[in-house]
């Protein structure tokens, strides 16, 4: 279970670090898309509104004529989300994740 926390841990670490970098430096990644999965990250990590951060992932991915790249960070943004709230709400023994 420890590493299976330590590798969530790192996940929403690499997310964050994705997003660190502007836009400007992410050339397939366009700020219409990037913005809202920004959003959505800080929906779900700082402020803890989970529900919230669908409307910003909703909402990159209605962007129109998305690059793969665009579509694979959507996929990647919503999983680690998806694996770290999961994670958060602990199994039935009551672990919690704590980064």
């Amino acid at each position: 279970m420890k590493r299976k926390s330590i590798q969530l841990c790192m996940s929403a670490l690499v997310v964050t670090i994705i997003f660190a970098v502007p836009a400007s430096a992410q050339p397939n990644v366009r700020p219409e898309v990037q913005a809202p999965l920004h959003d959505a990250v800080i929906l779900a990590f700082q402020e803890k509104n989970i529900n919230a951060r669908w409307a910003e992932i909703s909402e990159a991915e209605a962007v129109p004529n998305k690059t793969p790249d665009e579509s694979g960070m959507i996929s990647v943004v919503t999983g680690v989300i998806d694996q770290v709230i999961f994670q958060m709400a602990g199994p039935a023994t009551g672990d919690r994740l704590s980064c």
